[in-house]
């Protein structure tokens, strides 16, 4: 109370005037920028699970393919098992998509059975990485078959995250799996992320405009409120200024129609001038009388 005492009461009013309306834009500022961000998250998120799934399912469209494939080698009886083998390892060698994807094949023991971008590389591996990916790779198809893990990437140079779906032959105990490299996914997402914090700039832009012109319209109504406030008031302290002085012009009246407290302060000042002329025409008939009587 002591600090709003030493306030004029323009400035009184002009705080709970701009006060609130702060308080409410801050608020809504936060409340909108928050709502935006938990929704553009969860579209993101939705985003990223949608082309995530859409690339397991091309996976496994194209593995399931390649099983049908490699099963028609298999069961045909015109071939030897050795013969079967060796057309079902072509067969997928031919199999390429997305220009320099390919389907691999691998044995429990990790020998390489196929291998299109060069055929010259199959055969047994003792690299602990690629042996390691192969049993992951193994006891993924005897899951659901997806497998995520980060592998270098001969087109960039860099290790990137990378799915994979395989699956195994019934008998030959082959793998036969494919994987796509998924940073694309990370990229559009990231394009994503971008638009939706311009979105959310922009909002926040358009409420900091709107909450300046309600400012503005606010400062001008306190103002203008403030005004006919402290106006009256100034008078009533102006006049008493002057009585105090002497010098008070007690014809002077303050204007007091309305049912406000300032109307109220107006009657109650007005009949209290009124009664110091009374006492002042009495003290002058008085003083009259008594030069007279000497």
């Amino acid at each position: 109370m002591n600090v709003l005492n030493r306030l004029k009461i323009r400035t009184r009013l002009l705080l709970a005037v701009m006060i609130p309306i702060l308080l409410t834009a801050a608020t809504l500022a936060w409340t909108t920028a928050s709502q935006i961000q938990a929704n553009g998250e969860a579209e993101l998120k939705r985003l990223e699970n949608s082309l995530l799934e859409a690339r397991k399912t091309g996976l496994q469209n194209l593995i399931d393919a390649a099983e049908a494939v490699v099963l028609e080698a298999k069961n045909d009886p015109s071939m030897t098992e050795a013969e079967a083998k060796e057309a079902a390892a072509s067969r997928l060698r031919s199999i390429r998509f997305d220009e320099t994807n390919y389907v691999f094949a691998y044995t429990r023991d990790v020998y390489n059975l196929a291998y299109a971008p060069d055929p010259s590389k199959e055969g047994p591996t003792k690299n602990p990485v690629v042996r390691g990916l192969v049993e992951d790779l193994f006891n993924a198809a005897q899951v659901d078959g997806f497998y995520g893990y980060d592998w270098m990437n001969p087109a960039s140079g860099n290790e990137e995250p990378k799915m994979s779906y395989s699956t195994i032959i019934p008998d030959w105990n082959w793998m036969i799996g494919a994987g796509v490299y998924i940073t694309d996914i990370d990229r559009q997402v990231a394009a994503a992320r971008e638009e939706i914090e311009a979105g959310m700039a922009e909002a926040l832009g358009i409420i900091l405009l709107d909450t300046l012109v309600i400012v503005a319209v606010a400062l001008l109504i306190g103002i203008f409120v403030g005004r006919s406030v402290t106006r009256p008031l100034k008078s009533v302290s102006n006049m008493m200024q002057e009585i105090a002085d002497g010098d008070g012009d007690l014809r002077q009246r303050l204007p007091d129609e309305g049912n406000d407290e300032l109307a109220e302060l107006g009657r109650r000042f007005n009949a209290f001038v009124v009664k110091i002329q009374d006492t002042m025409r009495e003290v002058g008939a008085t003083t009259d009388q008594v030069a007279s009587d000497a």
